[in-house]
């Protein structure tokens, strides 16, 4: 290529075109050898499979020659130093704009030559220190803009201030079937998305999968959920995030246990239930119809009043009945082990009323005992007791 045909840019008319479906095309002179004909950037693909990583590395190919237009490497190869950058701007040259610098020993053959970025070293001369994170680190968040550059060494096999970068930076840009690993579309049968843990995690140690199968079943802790797991080594969440505002709907802890409203739940407890409640009833949790929404339960814990308690309501204000193992079983207050309907056990008083008369009645075709005890010195009436008659 005639260089007179390039414009000057630098301070050396050397020319370098680059062509290529992922980086877009431009042309400049620039002081370095001269990159010419195609090159090509592009993320390698992962075959599908259960927890299966993308390659950490970016093919790259072009073809170099010298200022006068002559391939480097012609009949023979050539091996010379380059360093390849990253960076997040077209033009800025800060540190905090250089994301990722490696250096390459690169055999050039007739012009042309094939890199892999990533598999390089730990840049040298004056491009010493620069970072080289993985490059799958460099490509994440949010940020889109991603700039490529090049610099050659000129042939002393040193990286010194002689070596310029070639310019403009090349854009990296995607293919057009690559725009759609954007969505995830769907998991492959049988396998799980696979989600970054903490640096040093085993692979598959935090995702989601679906498990359960009627044919052959793939099971989750031994069991066929039929349905979508989410799981992590250490628990998870399900949370809320507007902006930066974030709250915790429900979260899991290492040992199976949930917590809602707080992102600890009680040490041996299965479920935690987290919020202050100053009402009478409280009503940190609700059981409720779906027919009519007014039939519920509340159960709460005052924690202005300390006290905890159960309330039913049958109507948006009215309260209704509460009941006690209605279908058998004895009932203790005090004791765990209780060997009547009602067994109270107290060092006290165990069952005061404080308006109106107390009435015991037995079961039909039973005898009626009572044994009145004098509970406190000087107390005249212990008990209003109204006797009734066994039904038969």
């Amino acid at each position: 290529m005639n260089s007179s045909n390039q414009p000057n840019h630098n301070r050396r008319p050397m020319n370098h075109t680059i062509l290529s479906p992922a980086l877009g095309a431009h042309r400049h002179a620039g002081r370095s050898p001269v990159l010419l004909g195609a090159a090509i950037l592009a993320l390698a693909a992962a075959v599908p499979s259960a927890f299966a990583d993308v390659p950490p590395f970016i093919n790259y190919q072009g073809r170099v020659t010298d200022t006068a237009g002559n391939a480097i490497g012609t009949g023979t190869p050539a091996n010379r130093k380059v360093i390849f950058r990253i960076w997040d701007h077209p033009t800025n040259s800060g540190a905090a704009n250089r994301l990722w610098t490696e250096e390459q020993v690169v055999t050039i053959l007739n012009g042309d030559f094939s890199v892999i970025l990533g598999s390089g070293v730990q840049a040298t001369g004056t491009a010493a220190g620069e970072s080289r994170p993985p490059l799958d680190q460099v490509f994440s968040g949010a940020s889109t803009d991603r700039f490529l550059e090049i610099m050659v060494d000129e042939g002393g096999n040193v990286i010194n201030d002689s070596d310029q970068p070639i310019s403009p930076r090349q854009q990296i840009t995607s293919t057009g079937y690559a725009m759609r690993a954007k969505i995830a579309e769907s998991i492959a049968s049988g396998a799980d998305l696979a989600l970054s843990g903490p640096a040093g995690a085993a692979a598959g140690s935090y995702g989601l999968g679906w498990y359960g199968n009627a044919t052959a079943p793939r099971l989750f802790a031994g069991i066929d959920v039929s349905g979508p797991v989410l799981y992590g080594t250490t628990g998870g969440a399900l949370g809320v995030k507007n902006g930066a505002t974030e709250n915790i709907a429900l979260r899991w802890d290492g040992n199976g246990n949930i917590g809602v409203g707080t992102p600890s739940p009680a040490s041996g407890s299965k479920l935690t239930l987290e919020a202050d409640d100053p009402n009478t009833p409280p009503l940190q949790l609700t059981i409720r119809g779906s027919a009519d929404i007014n039939k519920r339960l509340l159960v709460g814990y005052n924690t202005t009043g300390n006290f905890g308690s159960l309330q039913a309501y049958n109507s948006a204000s009215t309260a209704s009945s509460l009941v006690l193992n209605p279908a058998g079983g004895n009932v203790g207050i005090g004791i765990a082990n209780p060997a009547s309907k009602l067994t109270v056990q107290a060092s006290g008083i165990g069952i005061e009323h404080t308006n109106g008369p107390v009435r015991l009645a037995t079961l039909p075709g039973a005898a009626m005992e009572a044994s009145l005890v004098p509970l406190e010195p000087f107390r005249t009436t212990v008990c209003n007791c109204i006797p009734i008659t066994p039904q038969e």
